[in-house]
């Protein structure tokens, strides 16, 4: 595919196990443990990924801040949310949000590869 994905997770299984799951269909992957080191990856152009996976509990930063200051700088970016969260917890605005996708935590390698899949281009 030649594409990339950047995973914001605090959990080093569950960024080793998604980096494992895309390296299998052919996507680079950059992990990133805090929100704000993210940001900076982000902002400062040293990464240019084709979609986010974004856990909403960082030891740093709360998500929604991440995803908030993602937009400000890449409006269009396809950013996953990856939570245990109810998706209903989500404000609707959030949810009525362009380019932002749900997936509640624990999900199977074959949801998460079909939503992968589904955002990516080509």
């Amino acid at each position: 595919m030649g594409s990339q994905v950047l995973v914001i997770d605090d959990d080093p299984l569950v960024s080793a196990a998604l980096e494992e799951l895309l390296e299998l269909v052919g996507v680079a992957c950059v992990t990133c443990r805090l929100g704000n080191e993210a940001l900076r990856l982000l902002n400062t152009a040293v990464l240019s990924p084709d979609v986010v996976i974004l856990d909403l509990r960082l030891p740093d930063i709360d998500g929604i801040q991440v995803l908030h200051a993602i937009r400000q700088h890449h409006p269009t970016l396809p950013i996953i949310i990856a939570t245990g969260y109810e998706y209903e917890q989500f404000s609707e605005a959030l949810t009525r949000e362009k380019n932002l996708f749900f997936l509640q935590k624990p999900f199977n390698a074959e949801k998460f590869l079909e939503t992968i899949q589904k955002i990516l281009p080509g």
